[in-house]
Formats: structure tokens, sequence, C-alpha cells
């Protein structure tokens, strides 16, 4: 409980423990599981916890990981005091789950009433051609559509009761399936009805990709800079959302914003410094930078405000011509024109861990420039949140489920990873990587291996087809 109480003290969000004492120490993981578990059950029970938030056992041993599920179960329906804010975040965080699994295929049961055609004729010759002619028109009036798209393997338990309720309502017939390569949704039936459904797949997808990048970009803001309000004497950070409203209002110089934390309304006042709530009640506020990276590159142009802006490279610059050349040792494709994503929460993000990684290897050669290519329909994704690792393995992973980079620029113009769009036009990201020291990866790996056995918290920063690399 004291590391937790310092952790809520200096204002640390987080905090991951071992199994404490199971190692050499030879204790017993149940005894261990119930003491660390009763210990954060106890931090969770008192008031005024406002800064830890995530709480994490770290279980190295596969035959440890029953007995502290054991444990946690065990601790199931505790009462707890009404704020019990924290132990529901704890037990969503601690609460086993298994390494996320490939997604099954499926088609929606169709429940379609068959129509049943009875054709009378004079002779089998009119039956048949007439036969023919209904076939023949059911054929035209029908289509099929295929929508691609990585958001699709975000689908949830709720977009497939919508897929359900979208097919019974307009007699059609989807199947999803979940591609290594690309995930997608198949419609079938009349063309208006494929039509109108492939409109509000596509709606699905879009607030789906709206949410992940809404979050993502929350997350960044939040990893550089934290707003507080004060209450009963205690500065309390607002959540993620609400600071990346009141960042942007603060990079924008506006004299006040209305926020929505939760369901709270807050009207903030930069000039005083203060904000009030929905209770009338005038709160102190104020914001603490996470970082001291606050230097954006000097070739940069100004931002104006904005947090991403797309800058047009000319062609007689030098920056131009050394990414033409590095693109060219591999490529003998035309390039049609070079971008620079100037992106300052991402680039904050990028220097903060660069510093870490620097550190922890004793030396600064820990950053690669490298290709990834993608389909035009995810650029403004990557350039505002960075690339999604969630999409591990979509587009193939051979040496590991993450974010694949590479060395040679043909290799990302493949069509496996830039696909082109109507007019032939491929995409590609020329990439800071941070690769650190790595090693080379395998299938199904989810992390990079450690270093060694002895200690299995130091990891490789990367992993890589081959050394020589």
């Amino acid at each position: 409980q004291s590391v937790l109480q310092e952790c809520e003290q200096k204002q640390y969000t987080s905090v991951a423990f071992p199994a404490l004492g199971t190692g050499q120490g030879g204790a017993s993981p149940s005894l261990v599981g119930d003491a660390m578990i009763d210990a954060v059950v106890d931090f969770a029970s008192q008031k005024n916890i406002h800064f830890v938030q995530k709480i994490t056992f770290v279980i190295f041993q596969a035959q440890m990981l029953d007995p502290f599920h054991t444990c946690m179960k065990n601790k199931q329906g505790l009462k707890m005091p009404e704020q019990k804010t924290l132990f529901h975040r704890f037990t969503e965080w601690f609460t086993f789950k298994p390494v996320a699994e490939k997604k099954e295929n499926f088609v929606l049961e169709d429940k379609t009433e068959p129509a049943i055609i009875q054709i009378c004729g004079e002779n089998k010759k009119n039956v048949d051609d007439t036969e023919s002619w209904i076939k023949n028109l059911l054929f035209v009036e029908q289509c099929d559509n295929l929508i691609s798209d990585e958001w699709i393997a975000e689908f949830d338990e709720s977009d497939h009761e919508n897929l359900v309720k979208l097919q019974n309502k307009l007699q059609i017939r989807i199947e999803v399936k979940y591609e290594q390569n690309e995930s997608s949704v198949k419609i079938s039936g009349l063309t208006r009805d494929v039509m109108e459904a492939s409109r509000e797949i596509q709606k699905m997808l879009k607030k789906i990709s709206k949410t992940f990048g809404e979050k993502r970009h929350a997350e960044l803001v939040s990893n550089i800079v934290q707003w507080l309000y004060e209450e009963k004497g205690t500065f309390v950070p607002f959540g993620i959302f609400a600071n990346l409203q009141l960042e942007q209002a603060f990079e924008k110089d506006e004299k006040k914003v209305n926020i929505q934390d939760g369901k709270k309304s807050y009207i903030v006042d930069f000039s005083s410094e203060s904000a009030k709530d929905d209770k009338k009640r005038t709160l102190k506020i104020k914001r603490i930078s996470k970082t001291d990276a606050n230097e954006i590159p000097e070739h940069w142009e100004q931002m104006n405000a904005k947090d991403v802006k797309l800058v047009h490279i000319m062609q007689q610059t030098k920056e131009f011509q050394d990414v033409e050349a590095l693109f060219k040792k591999s490529c003998a494709r035309v390039i049609q024109k070079i971008e620079r994503i100037q992106n300052i929460f991402l680039w904050k993000n990028y220097m903060i861990k660069k510093m870490s990684i620097d550190d922890k290897n004793g030396n600064q050669n820990n950053e690669k420039q490298l290709f990834h290519g993608t389909a035009q329909q995810y650029l403004s994704t990557i350039s505002k949140n960075g690339f999604n690792r969630s999409f591990a393995g979509m587009n193939a992973a051979a040496y590991g489920n993450g974010t694949y980079f590479a060395v040679k620029a043909s290799y990302s113009a493949q069509d496996t990873y830039s696909k082109p769009d109507a007019q032939g036009m491929k995409y590609m990201y020329l990439s800071r990587v941070l690769t650190g020291l790595f090693c080379v990866g395998k299938h199904g790996i989810l992390t990079p291996p450690a270093k060694n056995n002895q200690d299995p918290t130091d990891l490789y920063d990367s992993v890589t087809d081959r050394k020589s690399t």
C-alpha cells in the first residue's frame, strides 16, 4: 500500500507490480495474490483517490496465472464504499483477459421467407420460357457489394446487432469475414436494398473510425499535458476528452470554453484560471506540462493553432531531394508529390519515447528512417493519430503482431501494402522509427522477447526479419 500511496502523492496515473516473492522468495502464489489484491482493494476503498487509475499485476510464469485468477474471482462481489471508481478501474484492468483471438467469420442468419411462384401454361415450352424470363429478371435485379475496411475488425456486439436489424429490415444477406489481409462485409440482395445497406455500414465504419481517432488523439495529448481542477483542497485531473478540449482551446488562445467531462459541465475562464461547474461553484484550474520536449523542428512551418498540418515540399528543396534519393535507392516509380506531416502531439510523444529509449540503451543510435505503405482511406487517420497497433497482423504478421515498416521503398510499394486508388496512385510514409535494440521475430508474438532469461522484464525494442537489416 505504501507504493500506491506514494504514486497517488506524486500524481502518477498507473503502476505495475510483479508477483512479489514468488520467485527466489519461494512464497505461495495464492497467498501473494490474496495479499496484493487485498492491498489494492484497501487502497481503492479510501476517499480522495484521484490520480492512480490503472494498477497492473505482471505475471511472467504461466503456472501462476490460475492461482492469481482464482484470487481475483474470490474477490468478486466485494461491497465497496460509494466512491468506487478506482475499484471498477482496477477490476477492469486486472481481470484476466485472453490474448485477442482472431474473430470468427460469420454469415447472419437469413430469415427471409421464400417466395413461391407457380407457373401454369398451355405447354412445357411456355412454362420453361416464363421460368427463364423470371430468373433473368431476378438475376438483373440482384447484386453483391463487397466493403473492405480495416475498421471492420473493430465491430463489436452492438455492431453485429445493427447488422442483423439491417438484414431483417431490407431482406438482404450479410456476410462478415475477418481476413489477415483485410476484413470485409459482403452484402447480397436487390440492388436498391444493397445500396442502402452499404450506406448504413459505411456510416458505422465512419463512426468507429471517429471514436478510435478521438480516443487516440486524447491519449496523445494527455501524455503531454494535464488540466486539473481544485476539489476540496486537492487538484483533480479532468478526463482525457475534457483535457483535449481544454488544451485545444488553450492553444487557440480562446478566453473561455464550455466543456463536458462525463456528466458534468464546466465553463472555463482561462484569464482567471477558473472554472464554473453546473452547480455554479467556481473552481481553480491549472495546467501541468508533463514534458520539457516543447521544441519543434526548426524547419517546420507555423502551425497557427492547428494540431496537424500537411506541408507541400517543393521539388527544388534539399528536403525533397533527400527523400527522393532514399526512395529511388530501391524503387523506380515516379514520385508525384511529397508532403511533410507536422503533428505537434505525435512529435512530442515520439521525443519522450526517444529520450526514454536513448537513456535505456545508453546511446542515441536507436532511430531509423523506414517506409510504410497504406491505402488512401487511412491517410488522415494515420497523419492525425499515428500508426494503429490494434490493426496488428492485418497486412501480414510473419514476424509478430505489430506495425510493419520496410527498409526498402520497393517493399512498401507492393499492392499488398500501398493499395492503388481508383487512379492507380499509391501512398507511402517515410517515418522516423525507434527500432532501438532489435532481434529476429516470429509469428504470433505480441511483444518483443526478453534479452535474457534472467530478466524477463528487459525486452528488445522491436523485431525484424533478419539482423543484417
